[in-house]
């Protein structure tokens, strides 16, 4: 477990800066997309 946690921060290291902005971009990006959906199924239900 220790020794896979330590890779996966190695391989973050690797990762540009750049590369590290756009996947937090993303992920951002997917989470506002989720609250949107969230907030769309509950005015359906308040609509039926």
């Amino acid at each position: 477990m220790g020794r896979m946690q330590r890779s996966t921060r190695r391989a973050a290291q690797r990762l540009s800066w750049q590369q590290r902005q756009t996947v937090r971009d993303e992920a951002a990006r997917l989470i506002q997309r989720q609250d949107d959906l969230r907030a769309e199924v509950r005015a359906h239900l308040r609509a039926i």
